[in-house]
């Protein structure tokens, strides 16, 4: 026992040493102390913006482990001149990077970069809104205050300590001994205040921010490299998972769709708009025009949920894939991967879609989009959605003038594909995705509507709002939509005068939200949001309209884009036996998970980041929940069930289970006729 104490007391005092030399050598080389308060900088700043904890414990040991490691290999440079060379490009290493993910983290609000994105690099210079597109003063200021720092590098570098006692030449390997203990203390004492908690999310990566938080900006890029490599690994499932996929969809198969809705819309032609950015906000919501009058935002997006079946409480599940995210989860019911984006990651797996089952009851699918065909791998999506036919930018006519943002704008894009439709065979499935509502909305002079004699109406005045409104990004959006919702308006009066409204059915919804600034949406609503509000209240609109077939209501059950298929299916009279969503009109005690572990079931929202909940269900108070955990683990039963979810979509993305299954259940097939011969 004598002997354990006395090593524990060693061990100690060598630390102090390993520690004290630290310091020593930090206060006396002033080159080295001014690339640490420069290199704290922007691992201060990110927390920041990301609404993180600066003095998160964890990661400050993983952070200053990091920033030993870079002292001690600067010790291999003897010259004073060399060694600020190294600590300015190392710092330059530092300021992009954090610059890099407060930027994605920017466009992509949740989410930091991956290595599993490097795919999608080839879309910036197709999208509006890419960086360098919409740069703010923050931008500027950032590299002002890197340029500062290097030169604040180079200044200090200039003096030396008089009272130094230890020569720099000297003491070179002993403090570069001593930094790479410090760090490797550092590093082990990080991991030691690890909960078993952390490792989960480190190991799942499902939400980015907190595994930043908790293990450091450069552990968590470390740790997703190992995760983005099985990217591009081509996995088989083992016996175990194979079987979980199969008892799984055999289980969840059992229940029975069937009711009001049943078949309704059988061999109807199929009309989905997809409405770029649609907040389910604007609907109903008026805003005053440049005369004064009171004007709806979205008359005919409103026209549509006041006559067909309108679901207020539904959310979009993308992630970082946006509308690539949302076109997938829509249709396949799955949900998408937060390690890339299946679109570009995932593109030569087998889904069943919505298409591919109405393909088979010859159906004519056909997909149109008025921007380039390899955007986002549509061109070769189309395919594993079940399409047959794409219509993209070149199979569209338009000027400069009829141009918005990504390509030919929403009036002239449904006028144009009107004459498909009506060439088109029936019954056909017919998917129209919208481009004009894509943020940055800048085209503010082109968001022209018209009225039924072709006169302009007056513009929408943010002015109404509050002072200065008019230059904000929400003001640019609310026009931008109020010309979304015209051109659709135009779109839907063409269908109906050519009689294609006839045994057709329309379907809206809002692909993902806007992303509005919160100061600015809590301007125009007049209330404060929380960062959870905000996120709780990010709904878009989902809608279903079928002349003197469906009756109109509001349907205000809790529902997510994965549910759309096995709703809209059920009334096709069709059913995708590998949905992981769930006809609305039967299911009870009904989840809606994300994959960055969030979830909500209708009665809160759970946020898996902040580990804490917002009520939705005004019919429950923070007592009731508290009730509902003491008496059966409410909380931790839900996360478990959207867990088990988002671990179902994952093995589907990651094993090609659907195709491993099918071709597993063709062999048995040809095995059994054959007499068993075939081993």
């Amino acid at each position: 026992m004598k002997n354990i104490s006395t090593n524990i007391k060693k061990f100690i005092a060598f630390i102090m040493f390993v520690l004290e030399s630290c310091i020593t050598a930090i206060s006396e080389d002033l080159t080295l102390l001014a690339f640490l308060i420069v290199a704290i900088i922007p691992n201060v700043i990110i927390k920041i913006t990301s609404d993180m904890s600066i003095f998160n414990l964890r990661s400050l040991f993983f952070n200053f482990a990091w920033f030993c490691l870079v002292v001690a290999l600067s010790y291999n440079y003897k010259k004073n001149k060399t060694r600020i060379v190294y600590f300015s490009i190392i710092s330059f290493i530092i300021y992009l990077l954090v610059y890099a993910n407060i930027l994605y983290y920017r466009f992509y609000e949740g989410n930091f970069l991956s290595l599993s994105l490097v795919k999608q690099l080839a879309l910036l210079p197709d999208v509006a809104d890419a960086p360098g597109e919409s740069i703010s003063t923050f931008d500027i200021m950032y590299w002002i205050t890197f340029g500062i720092a290097i030169i604040f590098i180079i200044f200090i570098s200039r003096f030396k300590r008089k009272d130094a006692k230890h020569n720099f030449l000297e003491m070179k390997s002993l403090n570069r001994l001593n930094f790479l203990r410090a760090g490797l203390f550092s590093f082990v004492l990080g991991i030691a205040i690890l909960a078993p908690a952390n490792y989960s999310q480190a190991q799942k990566l499902w939400n980015r921010p907190i595994v930043v938080e908790d293990f450091g900006l450069y552990n968590y890029h470390i740790i997703d490299i190992f995760k983005s490599m099985s990217v591009f690994v081509k996995h088989t499932p083992d016996e175990k998972e194979y079987m979980e996929f199969v008892n799984y969809f055999k289980e969840k198969n059992k229940e029975t769709t069937k009711n009001a809705y049943t078949d309704i819309l059988k061999g109807k032609n199929i009309i989905v708009i997809h409405a770029e950015s649609l907040e389910n906000f604007l609907i109903y919501e008026t805003i005053t025009d440049v005369e004064g009058n009171e004007i709806e935002i979205t008359p005919y997006f409103n026209k549509i949920a006041r006559e067909g079946l309108y679901f207020s409480r539904f959310y979009s599940q993308q992630s970082i894939g946006t509308s690539a995210d949302s076109e997938f989860v829509f249709n396949t019911s799955l949900l998408p991967v937060n390690n890339g984006t299946v679109f570009l990651t995932h593109f030569d797996r087998t889904y069943v879609t919505t298409q591919s089952l109405l393909q088979e009851q010859n159906y004519l699918t056909m997909y149109m989009h008025g921007n380039n065909g390899s955007f986002w791998n549509r061109d070769v999506m189309d395919k594993v959605l079940g399409y047959d036919v794409f219509y993209s930018k070149n199979e569209y006519s338009f000027t400069e003038n009829q141009e918005i943002g990504l390509g030919i704008s929403d009036y002239d894009f449904f006028q144009q594909s009107i004459s498909y439709l009506a060439n088109a065979p029936t019954p056909y499935y017919a998917t129209l995705i919208t481009l004009t509502n894509h943020t940055p909305w800048t085209a503010v002079d082109k968001y022209i509507t018209k009225d039924a004699l072709g006169v302009e109406e007056p513009a929408i005045d943010c002015e109404s709002i509050g002072e200065d409104f008019e230059n904000t990004t929400t003001c640019r959006y609310l026009k931008s939509v109020h010309y979304a919702d015209w051109a659709f308006g135009e779109f839907w009066k063409s269908l109906e005068k050519r009689g294609l409204l006839e045994n057709t059915a329309i379907v809206v919804y809002g692909d993902h939200p806007a992303k509005l600034p919160v100061s600015e949406l809590e301007t125009l609503l007049d209330t404060n949001l929380s960062r959870l509000e905000y996120t709780v209240f990010s709904r878009v609109p989902f809608m279903i309209w079928s002349k003197d077939v469906i009756e109109p209501k509001e349907i205000d059950s809790i529902m997510g884009e994965y549910d759309v298929g096995p709703t809209l299916q059920n009334m096709l009279g069709i059913k995708n036996e590998y949905a992981l969503g769930y006809d609305i009109f039967s299911v009870k005690n009904h989840i809606v998970p994300f994959v960055n572990g969030d979830w909500t079931d209708g009665i809160i929202y759970y946020s898996y980041r902040d580990d804490d909940y917002i009520i939705m269900d005004e019919r429950y108070s923070t007592e009731d929940i508290e009730k509902m955990n003491d008496e059966y683990d409410y909380i931790k039963i839900q996360s478990e069930r959207a867990d088990s979810i988002i671990n179902m979509s994952n093995m589907i993305n990651k094993y090609d289970l659907i195709a491993f299954h099918k071709a597993k259940l063709l062999k048995e097939t040809d095995k059994r006729k054959s007499g068993g011969k075939n081993d």
